[in-house]
């Protein structure tokens, strides 16, 4: 009997972690969260928007390991993966703009491609992304914000675009490992 009764608490609680979550993350875009394989999909089309200032899915941040972004997405808000624990992201092209925030503290982050039609990335948006080791800033980008690349302790390479005119203070503060940075003609601040 006991034996019965042990196996039974111990399946329940697995059960108990398992969720699938969703809900709507802009006008016409939708999410779904499976925490059983840590997969947050998000499709639809244009402007990511939240009702509060937090993702819909901040309460299971730390069941978010994999995202998958639709083809039509056109931005990505303040705050979208703030803590997530995810390894990699594909950034579609056609977005245009990463909010303040958005990946704040993505600890596991190792590899993200910004897209060349990205025009703004906010304060902050890659902030303790620790595992990051290279970034390419696109052509679009004309301003650098406060600490948008700071403590990014792996960050060994950097390249600028050929638009950017100003890096404010802390971009990149705290990288121990980046080495040198070329600075462009176009960059006056």
């Amino acid at each position: 009997k006991y034996f019965i009764l042990i196996i039974a608490f111990v399946t329940n609680i697995n059960f108990s972690y398992a969720a699938i979550v969703e809900g709507t993350c802009g006008d016409n875009l939708t999410w779904s969260l499976n925490t059983a394989d840590s997969t947050l999909n998000i499709s639809g089309s244009g402007n990511m928007s939240f009702e509060n200032s937090n993702a819909p899915w901040a309460d299971y941040s730390g069941y978010i390991a994999y995202v998958t972004l639709p083809d039509n997405l056109t931005s990505i808000c303040d705050k979208a993966f703030l803590s997530c624990k995810i390894y990699s992201i594909d950034i579609p092209s056609s977005v245009t703009s990463i909010g303040s925030y958005a990946f704040y503290n993505c600890s596991r982050l190792n590899y993200i491609k910004i897209p060349y039609g990205v025009t703004y990335i906010g304060a902050y948006a890659f902030y303790l992304c620790q595992y990051l080791k290279s970034i390419e800033i696109p052509n679009n980008i004309n301003e650098i914000y406060n600490y948008t690349f700071a403590y990014c302790y792996r960050l060994q390479s950097v390249i600028l675009g050929s638009g950017l005119s100003k890096i404010n203070s802390g971009a990149f503060a705290q990288n121990n490992n980046l080495s040198s940075i070329t600075l462009l003609a176009t960059t006056t601040t």
